[in-house]
């Protein structure tokens, strides 16, 4: 986005981005797991926690989910602002959290919604865990992908859907 965009645009996907990883610090604050360090990047962030605290399946599931949450409730925001000032800031306020919602929904390995996957396979102990996410994060790789592809074909031409492509592709294979 930086690269592609204005500065307030990439403004609101950094601080987008920035309140995303805040959901997921609030649900940890909230179940008392404690923080040891927490570190941003260019993929996201890193947060080591205190010792092995870990707050159960469906705790750890909400932390997962904790920055879809705050993207979606910004989307909300965005669109109630939207709807009653009719902004482009608004707007793309609105996108932008919607497609960060969107995007950490895909189970691609490194992203909110594929810890979830990983935490309900291991509560109900499936054979092959480690197969099967890899599997279905290729899947999700490869359906994104084609999605691209097709928008391209369809005259979509947007070049920050096909680094984010790119991204997935690289978050795949680094881990597999």
């Amino acid at each position: 986005m930086l690269l592609s965009s204005g500065g307030t645009t990439a403004l609101l996907c950094f601080g987008s981005a920035m309140l995303h990883e805040c959901g997921h610090l609030l649900l940890l604050w909230a179940f008392g797991t404690g923080v040891r360090e927490v570190s941003f990047g260019a993929g996201g962030i890193v947060i080591v926690r205190d010792g092995c605290a870990f707050c159960g399946t469906w705790k750890e599931s909400l932390i997962a989910l904790g920055g879809i949450f705050a993207n979606c409730l910004l989307c909300f925001a965005a669109a109630l602002w939207y709807d009653k000032e009719n902004t482009q800031t608004a707007q793309v306020l609105l996108v932008v959290n919607g497609a960060l919602a969107l995007l950490n929904l895909l189970p691609v390995q490194s992203l909110d919604f594929y810890r979830v996957l990983d935490l309900c396979l291991c509560r109900f102990d499936v054979p092959g865990r480690e197969t099967v996410l890899r599997r279905v994060s290729l899947c999700a790789v490869v359906f994104f992908a084609l999605c691209c592809a097709a928008l391209t074909v369809c005259g979509v031409r947007n070049p920050s859907l096909w680094a984010v492509c790119g991204y997935l592709v690289y978050l795949h294979w680094k881990r597999s």
